[in-house]
């Protein structure tokens, strides 16, 4: 019988459904399935999903209980390193997956010649990135009002770029049976090293019927989804309110989700919105489900230092929720590819208030055709595909 090893320190919200997918997938070819991952692992979306599904848990990895995103430190990075090892060892397993590359990588290569890492060598590898930037050509604008600070900034990216590319070589030199599965359809329009692949991020599977239930006679629902930071643009959202709460009387906007230690500071202003609603809290998926189901649109006014992909998309084409986004990186590319909605300049509030006033409601021809534009993309980016494709790169 063939063993896997499943790394997800974090073992929350998208990273907990791609380690969910890959270690469905194992069972369905009957592979034994282990895990390393944080402690305090067990969650109620953790229990829905893995219910049925044989498997092991390390429990080595030491992070706030509210960790979701982020680095891991050095002591987790020793920990995980040290637990794949004693794995490689004694169960001499066969593939190896990591759920997310952006909390270990490269620390993970570094401890991993500290330690015995030719135990390693011979392994199939698969590790998820969520964004192409560094493989793209640079894509600063210059501010020609002050073309000297632009030019540094450029610089400045092209030096994290290039050392990212050279840690993931080393990677590659250590570990020649490694593929990169990277959640960015703009990858292919770039040639780059064979051990890089695009990866679709997957759409939950939802049925037709289940993706709209809000009534016609509602003003029209806004969501803005899961843990706030100022990285997701919480502060766009704030700003909004300041300047334009009493001129959008035509929708109503949704929080469901937490406020992270550097957007806690906006919770007086949320609590007295007169047109924002605030869930607060951990929902079950059903609940999510739910909520996606009752809104009209999906509201991601991410910041320029988000770049990747995000699970709220995946989840928005899925019930056929037209969005509203910033235009830069893999999320603005995806919405003007695929038609799914509205798109802004990050920190043009006055243009996000003019789309937010005028959005189409349900009925409209418009509004259909953002739903269809979601379809073709969650027909796309199934879940089907998804584990398929990081099978067939195991095995090869």
């Amino acid at each position: 019988m063939k063993k896997i090893v499943i790394v997800d320190p974090i073992f929350r919200a998208s990273r907990l459904i791609y380690s969910h997918m890959v270690a469905q997938e194992a069972q369905e070819e009957k592979m034994q399935i282990h895990i390393i991952t944080r402690t305090n692992a067990s969650t109620e979306q953790y229990q829905e999903l893995f219910r049925e599904i044989d498997h092991t848990l390390y429990e080595v990895v030491e992070v706030p209980l509210d960790f979701w995103w982020g680095v891991i430190s050095d002591e987790g990075i020793h920990a995980i390193a040290e637990q794949l090892l004693a794995l490689a060892n004694t169960l001499k397993f066969d593939l190896l997956y990591f759920a997310g590359g952006h909390e270990i990588f490269p620390q993970i290569v570094d401890q991993l010649i500290l330690e015995r890492y030719t135990v390693l060598r011979d392994k199939s590898i698969v590790m998820v990135d969520y964004e192409a930037d560094f493989l793209l050509p640079i894509q600063h604008k210059i501010n020609w009002k002050n073309p000297r600070q632009s030019l540094q900034k450029r610089s400045a990216l092209k030096k994290i770029h290039t050392a990212k590319k050279q840690k993931y070589n080393k990677f590659f030199r250590l570990f020649p049976h490694t593929s990169i599965g990277i959640l960015d359809e703009r990858l292919a329009e770039v040639k780059t090293n064979k051990h890089f692949f695009y990866l679709p991020d997957p759409s939950p599977d939802v049925k037709w019927n289940e993706r709209s239930v809000a009534s016609y006679n509602e003003p029209i629902k806004v969501m803005i989804v899961g843990l706030q930071t100022n990285r997701k643009g919480f502060d766009e959202i704030i700003k909004l309110l300041d300047q334009y709460e009493k001129h959008l009387s035509s929708i109503s906007l949704h929080f469901v989700g937490r406020l992270s230690d550097d957007t806690e500071q906006f919770r007086s202003q949320l609590t007295n919105s007169a047109i924002l609603k605030w869930d607060e809290g951990y929902f079950s998926e059903e609940e999510i489900r739910n909520y996606y189901q009752q809104c009209d649109y999906i509201l991601m006014p991410y910041s320029t230092s988000f770049h990747g992909s995000s699970g709220v998309m995946a989840y928005a084409t899925a019930f056929g929720k037209p969005m509203v986004t910033t235009s830069h990186g893999c999320i603005g590319y995806r919405n003007k590819k695929y038609a799914m909605g509205f798109y802004y300049d990050y920190g043009n509030i006055k243009k996000l208030y003019k789309i937010l006033s005028n959005l189409p409601d349900r009925q409209s021809k418009i509004y259909q055709n953002m739903q269809n534009g979601c379809k073709y993309f969650s027909h796309e980016h199934s879940t089907i595909q998804h584990k398929k494709i990081i099978f067939k790169k195991l095995k090869s």
